[in-house]
């Protein structure tokens, strides 16, 4: 089955640029890996769409600053589906406290959980990529709003571009010292401040 989407931007008009995911896109497409994909004139499509399966499928135009997410299933008499896009949001922090001038740069990465569910995520289920969380990074594509580059020298970091309605795994680390929080909520157009940062020692445990 040809599952069909018609992603528009809140006024209605089809984006002209989208880059979409889900898990198994690359064996959808076969030339991609679990990554991004974009997609020209508002059009999405999986072809070959397993007709029993929902796909969860994460849109994001990061020119455009317009994200969402969606639960898309073949339905012959909805087909295409239309998904309107809202506004993307800005996950923003610092690794310190202002009194605190980093003596080496910290490492930031941040990951997309693949499910809605909420629930208190094991450090195991968060490595699992395969089921659980994606590389934001790996799905903008090229477009990284230079997530890759951050914090900067003063530890501060922002992350533009950020789906709404999705959860976030943001993580720091300065050799074994690590930061992480898990950001749910994230509001259309909204800037969620994680404020002063630490990265500290795991427990033995957790090494």
């Amino acid at each position: 089955m040809r599952l069909i989407a018609l992603v528009v931007a809140p006024d209605g008009r089809p984006v002209d640029v989208v880059t979409a995911a889900y898990a198994g896109i690359n064996a959808a497409l076969r030339d991609t890996c679990d990554q991004g994909y974009e997609f020209a004139d508002g059009e999405f499509e999986i072809p070959d769409a397993d007709p029993e399966r929902t796909y969860r499928v994460f849109f994001v135009a990061p020119d455009k600053h317009l994200g969402g997410v969606a639960n898309l299933k073949y339905d012959p008499a909805d087909n295409p589906r239309v998904v309107r896009l809202q506004p993307t949001g800005v996950i923003r922090g610092r690794i310190g406290s202002p009194a605190d001038a980093p003596t080496e740069k910290a490492n930031l990465m941040v990951k997309l959980l693949l499910s809605p569910e909420r629930k208190d995520y094991t450090r195991d289920d968060l490595m699992d990529e395969s089921s659980n969380m994606q590389s934001y990074a790996a799905i903008l594509g090229r477009h990284y709003f230079d997530h890759q580059g951050q914090p900067n020298e003063r530890g501060e970091f922002q992350l533009d571009a950020m789906i709404p309605g999705v959860g976030y795994y943001v993580m720091a680390w300065k050799d074994v010292r690590r930061f992480s929080e898990l950001v749910w909520d994230l509001k259309p157009g909204e800037v969620r401040d994680l404020g002063a940062v630490k990265v500290s020692e795991p427990a033995r445990r957790d090494r």
